[in-house]
């Protein structure tokens, strides 16, 4: 879908003429700055984008594009479809800024209330869940746009077993050689914003104290060994299908580490 094709569908059905015809003569404008916003995803500089390059919007104002977002592309069933492909179009329905809970709305990688020409441009909306689309709302500095900043395969998701009663999961970005400084610092500002440490921490207790009766089963009978292995194995089962989700970085760490499987599993979920 194109900005221009969401941007005329909002339109089409505005009863306020005045309005309507506001908006029509930003036509152009949201086509070209879409353009440019594809552009500059491509080159990594679209926290670069300035405002002030598409003004004025034709005889738009910017509370014209608030309202076509709030009231045509999320609340009319001619335009909802679109909002509706979006949210739902990131790995079955995950949140694109978490990557674990499920998207519920749509974040404004460049918030609308700044940058208004991109209000309804499919590029700047990002499927988001609750909880990070709030954290976003309190501070809109750019992070990392799923459709443009490609990580690779990694794996870049770290996780350190810190031992200890309880134990510390402690996750991390490690830096790849062919990021550039600027998606490193991206990377680890949107890490850091969304307080990721501590949500994939929280899933990763649960999760280990899932395991623990099984660990306890295979330790007593194959011992470190035979603990490790089992680790190793559900690793590449979870790296097969997303080597940098928190779960296959959970089982990559735990299975490096000794003090985990030689029964400090037994204090993980106590």
């Amino acid at each position: 879908m194109s900005a221009r094709e969401v941007f005329e569908t909002c339109c089409r059905g505005i009863e306020d003429a005045d309005r309507k015809n506001r908006l029509l003569t930003a036509t152009e404008k949201v086509e070209s700055a879409a353009d440019d916003y594809s552009a500059a995803g491509e080159s990594g500089t679209i926290q670069l984008v300035q405002a002030a390059t598409y003004e004025p919007l034709g005889l738009a104002v910017k509370d014209d594009f608030v309202w076509l977002y709030n009231k045509r592309l999320v609340g009319s069933p001619s335009a909802r479809s679109y909002y509706e492909r979006i949210r739902d179009g990131n790995r079955n329905g995950r949140c694109a800024l978490c990557n674990v809970q499920r998207a519920l709305t749509l974040d404004h990688h460049l918030p609308k209330a700044d940058h208004p020409v991109f209000a309804v441009s499919p590029d700047n909306l990002l499927p988001a869940c609750r909880d990070c689309n709030s954290i976003k709302l309190q501070d809109p500095t750019p992070t990392l746009n799923a459709y443009f900043d490609d990580l690779g395969p990694g794996p870049w998701l770290k996780l350190e077993v810190i031992p200890a009663d309880p134990w510390i999961p402690k996750f991390s970005i490690q830096v790849q050689p062919n990021w550039s400084s600027d998606l490193a610092t991206r990377a680890q500002s949107h890490f850091d914003r969304f307080d990721l440490q501590a949500f994939y921490a929280y899933q990763a207790n649960r999760q280990t104290a899932g395991i623990r009766d099984r660990l306890t089963g295979l330790y007593t009978s194959l011992g470190p060994e035979g603990v490790r292995r089992h680790l190793e194995g559900e690793a590449v089962t979870w790296q097969k299908g997303d080597p940098n989700s928190w779960e296959a970085a959970l089982y990559a760490g735990l299975a490096t580490s000794v003090w985990y499987c030689s029964g400090g599993f037994g204090l993980v979920g106590a």
